[in-house]
C-alpha cells in the first residue's frame, strides 16, 4: 500500500501585499493537466488587469507525479520553480497553486 497524501480540501484564496505590489495566491484541488489548464485560463479572464500569474502544480504523488511551472514573465526560476519546489517538499498532491502579481 502506498503511503497517502493531502490534498487541498477546497480553493482558498489569500492576498498580500509587499512593496506597494499586490498578489493574489490560490491553492487548488486538482486531479488533471486539463483542469489545470481550464483554472488558468479562467484566472487570467477573472484578472485580466495583473502583471503575471505564477504557477506551479502537483498531479499525483510518489513514483507517478506529473509536475509544471511558469514563471509567466517574471525574471526566469524566481517564480515558479520556488513554488514547485515547496510542493516537491511537502506531503502534498493532486494541488495547483497561482500567484497573481498586480505592480503598483
Amino acid at each position: 500500500m502506498s503511503t497517502p497524501y493531502r490534498i487541498p480540501a477546497h480553493q482558498t484564496t489569500i492576498e498580500t501585499e509587499v512593496s506597494r505590489s499586490r498578489f493574489v495566491s490560490t491553492i487548488y484541488p486538482v486531479d488533471s493537466v486539463a483542469l489545470v489548464k481550464s483554472i488558468l485560463a479562467q484566472r487570467r479572464k477573472e484578472l485580466p488587469d495583473a502583471s503575471h500569474h505564477v504557477y506551479a502544480y502537483k498531479i499525483g504523488f510518489g513514483n507517478s507525479v506529473i509536475e509544471g511551472l511558469s514563471d509567466d514573465g517574471e525574471p526566469t526560476g524566481t517564480s515558479g520553480p520556488p513554488i514547485l519546489s515547496c510542493l516537491r517538499g511537502s506531503d502534498i498532491g493532486d494541488v495547483l497553486i497561482i500567484v497573481t502579481r498586480f505592480f503598483g
